[in-house]
């Protein structure tokens, strides 16, 4: 498939809404709960729900998808709602974050195929780690 290709398939699903479900996933929740907030990027954010809730419970959240398509809740909350997520377009198969510079690195709905999987999880491991003791 090619980029553009993946981007068209991609700004189809999320222009028909979010497919999602409704509210974060219940794995990132769990896995959260006794992490206190600091940076967090998520990879693949799509609807953005998951960025959007983190942002909400105190992260500072760094959202990428190569899906330009903004559904009503990938769209920034409003004004005043209390939390702010950066959104980034970026192809997950070349973009590199920046070098350790999250506490917390996230990946719920990735669809792609192993071999691809793979460069994404590597790109993904570089921008972990900037902060030692977000453990609680």
């Amino acid at each position: 498939m090619t980029d553009e290709t993946r981007r068209r398939h991609w700004d189809e699903r999320h222009g028909g809404g979010d497919f999602e479900g409704h509210g974060p996933n219940e794995t990132l929740v769990g896995a959260v709960a006794n992490l206190r907030p600091g940076t967090a990027l998520e990879l693949a954010a799509g609807s953005g729900t998951n960025a959007i809730w983190l942002a909400s419970q105190g992260w500072r959240v760094t959202a990428v998808d190569w899906s330009p398509s903004r559904s009503p809740t990938r769209a920034p909350p409003p004004a005043g709602a209390g939390v702010e997520t950066e959104w980034l377009d970026r192809d997950l198969l070349t973009w590199v974050p920046p070098a350790r510079q999250f506490d917390l690195v996230v990946i719920v709905y990735l669809h792609l195929a192993p071999t691809e999987r793979r460069i994404v999880y590597g790109a993904a491991g570089r921008g972990s780690g900037a902060g030692a003791g977000t453990w609680s």
